[in-house]
């Protein structure tokens, strides 16, 4: 299963967890947890990134598909030494259905808070500082017609 952009080369070792299933119009989708762990096994740097996906996939006539990817958790951290100054990016979100009166799903939403940090050290004493923050919904209608997901703006 594809699981990240660039398939062929993705050396990456995913953990996959069922979520849950999702009754749609004209399909039956199967939510996935994908988590990727932070960095490589064998190596070890300073860059450091991990996350966590919530994927729908669903067996259409034109074979399995992915509906939707929605990140829901990252971690993004980096380490300079000239100057000392380490850089952490926090993303969460929670995901919610919203069904119709036969209780398929319709719409998801994700609503989401990212942080930005920098930390500057005097000796050994870490100074972290909030450089951005920012706040949000996002929301994803189901159409049955084209059967996919679409992003409401």
């Amino acid at each position: 299963m594809p699981l990240g952009s660039e398939a062929e080369n993705d050396s990456t070792l995913y953990h996959v967890e069922f979520s849950e299933l999702l009754p749609l119009e004209g399909a039956r989708g199967v939510a996935l947890k994908v988590t990727e762990p932070a960095g490589n096994p064998c190596c070890d740097g300073p860059e450091s990134r991990s996350g966590e996906t919530w994927r729908v996939f669903a067996d259409l006539p034109r074979g399995v598909a992915e509906l939707l990817s929605v990140t829901t958790m990252r971690d993004d951290s980096s380490h300079s030494d000239d100057p000392e100054v380490d850089s952490q990016t926090t993303y969460r979100a929670q995901i919610t259905l919203d069904r119709d009166v036969q209780n398929r799903d319709k719409e998801v939403v994700a609503t989401f808070h990212e942080e930005v940090k920098e930390i500057t050290y005097e000796g050994e004493k870490a100074n972290p500082h909030t450089v951005s923050q920012r706040s949000g919904t996002l929301h994803y209608r189901w159409t049955p017609a084209s059967l996919h997901f679409e992003e409401i703006k």
